[in-house]
């Protein structure tokens, strides 16, 4: 398995993930997006310094994402918390991949940006899979809180 940072060729595979049906359905935001939003927005998520996302492949095939952005409102080298969001897509998911993917991407985040004292995951309680896949990686339950007005597990991990 081998974790890199997204590039530009990467677009249409995030396109595509983001509107996977079980993807959209365990996200904040369930409806679809149109080539062209999520043109500007992968964008603008390239040259971002509060962000950070992650391809995973295996065998040279995207297998899944990992996004990593500041809850400070700081760029990655100064946040001390930053909130992951994962996603694999459907030929993978199932198989046991979440956590190993989850527990190398929180070391790489923590290995790169050592000001990243925690990592924050916000999960719909109806997604059991994420909450069994966080807490196998060594993420604590913190409670709920509400967020885009839904009201989510609050799972955290610390440095």
């Amino acid at each position: 398995m081998l974790i890199r940072k997204a590039k530009w060729p990467d677009v249409c595979f995030l396109f595509d993930l983001r509107n996977e049906d079980a993807v959209r359905k365990v996200s904040f935001n369930s409806k679809p997006i149109d080539f062209s939003t999520h043109k500007k927005w992968f964008e603008k998520k390239l040259m971002a310094l509060d962000s950070l996302i992650l391809i995973v492949e295996i065998d040279g095939r995207p297998m899944a994402q990992v996004r990593f952005d500041s809850m400070d409102g700081h760029d990655l080298t100064e946040s001390k918390e930053v909130e992951i969001n994962i996603a694999l897509t459907s030929f993978f998911r199932g198989k046991g991949y979440g956590t190993e993917i989850i527990r190398l991407a929180s070391a790489k985040i923590f290995s790169e940006y050592p000001a990243v004292l925690r990592v924050t995951a916000l999960i719909k309680p109806n997604n059991m899979a994420s909450l069994c896949s966080f807490a196998n990686a060594g993420y604590v339950s913190v409670g709920y809180k509400t967020e885009k007005g839904q009201t989510c597990a609050d799972m955290m991990l610390s440095r």
